[in-house]
């Protein structure tokens, strides 16, 4: 995800804390990037998240869908490349006191299938622009039924064939909505999805 560039013109660095629900945020806005807008859809899964649950979150970066729905008793595997923002979920971690249901893997998410050995019941996947392909990953790593969250950005247009292609790659469509603009024509949108048994469509 591409971090976007500031000017200082008071004090004399770009780390901040962001608080959210409750909960903290500390990050350097220079280094890493972080979403405020987000804030609904995070709750909003918290909401329907059970305690014991596992949960895959793969590019993770600085925590606030790891922290809040480890906050709820889930069992959060984070996932992240980029080594600042491993260092920061880690402090984030620590200060909203959820270090026993998080594991942080510092990898690269496209690599989780030849690595991970277990099934999710949940998967939350803030995909950065480009990466919709690590739906394809994810999809080998879950239990029959179980449900994805999936972050991407798309036109209008495209909406109507790429609710086609998850059918075809083996998801049903539970609900989906923009949460989101990014660039004119472009928005983000939220699908919420379920893995099905095999592809409902060849």
């Amino acid at each position: 995800m591409k971090v976007a560039s500031y000017e200082i013109i008071a004090g004399n660095e770009t780390v901040t804390t962001h608080k959210e629900f409750g909960f903290v945020y500390k990050l350097d806005v220079n280094k890493v990037f972080f979403n405020s807008s987000l804030g609904y859809e995070r709750m909003r899964l918290a909401s329907i998240t059970k305690p014991g649950e596992m949960i895959l979150i793969p590019f993770s970066c600085v925590g606030p869908f790891v922290i809040l729905l480890a906050a709820k008793g889930a069992k959060v595997l984070a996932v992240e490349k980029n080594l600042e923002a491993c260092r920061w979920l880690v402090e984030n971690i620590r200060l909203n006191k959820v270090e026993d249901n998080v594991t942080l893997v510092r990898g690269e998410a496209f690599r989780l299938h030849n690595t991970l050995n277990m099934a999710f019941d949940r998967a939350i996947i803030p995909t950065p622009y480009g990466c919709d392909q690590i739906l394809d990953i994810v999809y080998e790593l879950m239990k029959f039924s179980a449900p994805v969250h999936f972050y991407t950005f798309k036109k209008h247009s495209q909406i109507e064939e790429l609710l086609k292609k998850f059918e075809r790659k083996g998801f049903f469509v539970q609900f989906y909505r923009k949460c989101g603009n990014v660039a004119p024509c472009v928005k983000r949108w939220a699908f919420d999805l379920i893995k099905c048994n095999k592809p409902l469509r060849t």
